[in-house]
């Protein structure tokens, strides 16, 4: 299968997973399935995945054809069955297999992908480019274009997926323009530049983000170079305020611009070599950091006298970034200033929260929306004592972390993407800014909560079946209980009954509380007010858990989104079996599946969205026909056969 994204579930507890390589199954078989043609047969997915990791439109397509090689189970379009057969056909020693990972455990069964990470580029146009000006790079054989934009972020072309290990991009550089500088988000990513021939070598690390930022000038002559100053207004700095500087002798002058990148003067040019930056002091504001893109050109910062020296390279450019506050009465305290970027699946807007815990203080609570690349938007600053400050995102269901980096440079200690989490160093009086950035909203992993589980219900004109539900509580819980959608801890259980054709019949939601306990009958809840007059005898039963919109789940089921899935959800249901010995009855847990957040291939719209839509239409038009009876406090057994 196309799964890198199983990868965070299986090998985190409590899914501890047994992981094998392609060289484990020679000669073995897998796991607990104990298949002799588990090498075959993984080869063959293996070979599908580089197909859809180098054309992603393929991916589900792929998904499909994979499943039947595997367990041979599936329906198959066109497209898949051309798929199979040539994965079928093809000789695996003609494709690098290599980082090709299996993971098995007894919940999360066999789970397979290669690791890919993602690399941004971002072109700046810089001293003689026009804004707007259409650069093209080839991403480890990915054609990318990009629009040059303005200093220092630039303009930023979307995330392209890419297994892990070092990559080389390749500009194509037009007639009179030279590729001036290359910076990477993190710092570390960049392994070599070749400026001469338009080229960078990355490194790309698994489910992370490198950013990659390309700065073109047109060059002059006489072994010049440019500068370009940029002004970040921080704690307490007005924006707009002017602030004047000294750059080899020419006056610049720049005002104020808000986080991350400020306002940019205009490139001057300098003589190559190292170049001191002198900032004319302001009554009351100090110089709280100095970074540079590329990130190696700043040689030293003097932030009690307002210099710098960076390098300048003949034919490159140098982008000077000065970030001010307000000097502040208290010397040992410092700033926090958080920044979030959207990429990819993440919606402009998306708010995301952030816990700040300084040395020695308590906790500080931020919410900031997502902006566009490269800079996002900033929340507002807050104050934390000098040292290290530790900050953790609250990450939605299926969001991930991609990359975290800091202006000034240098002051990201460690992060775990995974866990949302990142240590980074406030100076003395000074502010860092920290940004985060959030890509792919991935595909819900099944997992033995997950927000997502389905079951069938059948033989319903013989009797009654029956839905159990509980909150695990993984979303927390306080001290004081309740069994409204405001209780700490609970969520929206949204129900979507359908009948064997695939119709929606009913569709509705109610709050589970941790520790609580709700019920449905098949019968008298899901059946008894159908969208049509027709009454099924069999139910396929999809349950959605979502966090409760201001405290309540009233229409949570027409708008579940992929950013408030809630975990936390276990839930179980009888049905009736008919055999020799006549009708009996069972119960058996809801069973974890992927939901599809994101549209497909043209047709696909993914099925949260189809979930959505349906009951939207069903609320909209039905006249109250078709929505299910609520949740009633309390379990049910199996009914009388």
């Amino acid at each position: 299968m196309f799964c890198t994204q199983f990868l965070p579930n299986a090998t985190s507890s409590p899914y501890i997973a047994n992981v094998f390589t392609l060289d484990n199954l020679t000669g073995t078989v897998l796991g607990m399935q104990g298949d002799p043609q588990a090498l075959f047969k993984y080869q063959r997915v293996a070979i599908l995945d580089l197909q859809a990791l180098a054309d992603p439109s393929l991916a589900v397509a792929v998904v499909k054809a994979n499943r039947r090689i595997v367990d041979g189970m599936g329906p198959l379009t066109p497209e898949a069955q051309a798929l199979y057969d040539f994965a079928l056909a093809a000789n695996a020693a003609n494709y690098d297999l290599s980082g090709f990972k299996i993971y098995t455990n007894p919940i999360t069964q066999e789970l397979s992908g290669f690791d890919t990470g993602y690399v941004q580029l971002c072109k700046v146009a810089g001293a003689g480019i026009a804004v707007g000006t259409n650069f093209s790079l080839d991403v480890a054989g990915t054609a990318v274009a990009v629009a040059a934009g303005p200093a220092p972020g630039g303009t930023c072309a979307a995330p392209v997926e890419l297994r892990t290990g070092t990559k080389v991009i390749t500009e194509t550089l037009p007639a009179g323009i030279r590729l001036a500088g290359v910076s990477t988000a993190p710092e570390s990513r960049l392994v070599s530049a070749n400026l001469g021939a338009g080229t960078a070598t990355v490194t790309v690390s698994t489910a992370s983000l490198t950013t990659v930022t390309f700065i073109n000038t047109i060059p002059s002559t006489n072994s010049r170079g440019f500068l370009q100053i940029c002004k970040v207004a921080g704690a307490g700095v007005t924006l707009g305020a002017m602030f004047s500087f000294s750059v080899a002798g020419t006056s610049v002058n720049v005002p104020a611009g808000p986080a991350p990148g400020g306002t940019c003067a205009p490139a001057v040019e300098v003589p190559a070599g190292a170049t001191l930056i002198t900032e004319m002091p302001a009554a009351g504001i100090i110089l709280s950091g100095v970074s540079t893109v590329p990130n190696d050109r700043l040689t030293s910062a003097n932030l009690g006298a307002g210099t710098a020296t960076v390098t300048v390279g003949a034919g490159t450019q140098t982008i000077a970034t000065f970030l001010n506050t307000l000097a502040q009465t208290d010397p040992l305290q410092g700033f926090i200033q958080i920044c979030k970027v959207a990429s990819l699946g993440v919606a402009l807007g998306t708010e995301y929260s952030f816990q700040v815990t300084g040395p020695g203080g308590p906790p500080q609570y931020v919410t900031v929306p997502a902006g566009a690349a490269p800079g996002g938007n900033c929340g507002g600053t807050v104050s934390v004592a000098a040292g290290v400050t530790t900050i953790v995102e609250s990450l939605p269901a299926g969001a991930a972390l991609a990359a975290v980096s800091t202006l000034p440079n240098g002051l990201l200690i460690s992060s775990n993407l995974a866990g949302g989490m990142a240590s980074v160093t406030v100076n003395t009086g000074a502010q860092t800014i920290v940004t985060f950035q959030n890509t792919f909203i991935a595909p819900v992993i099944p997992t033995s909560d997950s927000p997502y589980q389905i079951r069938y219900v059948s033989n319903l004109n013989l009797g009654d079946s029956t839905i159990n539900i509980t909150n695990t509580g993984a979303e927390g819980a306080g001290q004081s209980s309740g069994t409204t959608a405001a209780t700490t801890g609970a969520f929206c259980v949204n129900v979507y009954a359908f009948s064997p054709d695939e119709q929606m019949v009913s569709c509705c939601s109610c709050p589970v509380t941790p520790n609580g306990l709700v019920s449905l009958s098949a019968r008298q809840d899901l059946i008894s007010n159908t969208l049509t007059p027709a009454v099924p005898t069999a139910l396929v039963v999809k349950l959605l858990a979502t966090k409760p919109a201001g405290g309540t789940c009233t229409a949570s089921a027409a708008m579940a989104t992929a950013a408030n899935l809630s975990r936390g959800l276990a839930a179980w249901a009888t049905t009736i079996h008919v055999g020799p010995a006549g009708p009996t009855s069972t119960e058996t847990p809801f069973s974890a599946a992927m939901l599809s957040t994101e549209p497909g291939n043209p047709g696909d719209i993914g099925e949260l969205n189809r979930l959505t839509q349906l009951c939207s239409f069903i609320n909209a038009n039905g006249s109250g026909f078709g929505v299910c009876r609520s949740c009633r406090l309390g379990g049910l057994g199996s009914g009388r056969l």
